[in-house]
């Protein structure tokens, strides 16, 4: 009952949002179904690539979601695919430096949230995932040089305050 009680909402919404295109309206559906329904929604959000491929927004919904629940190889390639059609979406950049960082490609990773910082210097999660990437890879000298730049919001960090302590000592 709820299901189709549910439908019917969806349906007298999309109606108000005047979707013109059938991607936008199956991304609808998946942004929708997100919550509830990962599975439903993430089946959506690739629907709506094969539709339009050329739509970004389903790509990057689909990277998200992926990159939610663990599937990150997918998440790396909707990124890409995201990154591909809007180069100067920072949000898209950050969330693939995520994605690879969880596969293991740590350099990979770098690069994106670099080209995050290029974008939005002040962008709070770049510098804590770059910080945090470069001293996994014991690149002490450059987490110290980092820490001198980071911006006045992540300087109250306890995180931050602790990889700036540690790289001080290795890096001296």
């Amino acid at each position: 009952m709820c299901e189709q009680s549910c439908c019917k909402e969806f349906i007298t919404l999309s109606i108000s949002w005047h979707i013109q295109e059938p991607a936008e309206l199956l991304t609808k559906v998946g942004e929708w179904l997100e919550t509830n329904r990962p599975d439903l929604a993430q089946a959506y959000f690739y629907a709506a690539t094969l539709v339009n491929p050329t739509y970004d927004l389903a790509w990057y919904r689909l990277g998200d979601l992926c990159l939610r629940i663990g599937q990150y190889e997918q998440a790396v390639d909707a990124f890409r695919h995201a990154v591909e059609l809007a180069p100067d979406h920072h949000p898209t950049w950050y969330k693939l430096s995520l994605a690879l960082a969880q596969m293991g490609d740590i350099q990979g990773a770098l690069e994106a949230s670099l080209r995050v910082l290029q974008m939005a210097p002040l962008h709070s999660g770049a510098w804590l995932q770059r910080l945090r990437l470069l001293a996994k890879l014991g690149r002490w000298e450059e987490v110290y040089q980092l820490c001198q730049e980071v911006p006045k919001s992540l300087q109250s960090s306890k995180e931050v305050h602790q990889l700036c302590c540690q790289a001080r000592q290795k890096a001296l």
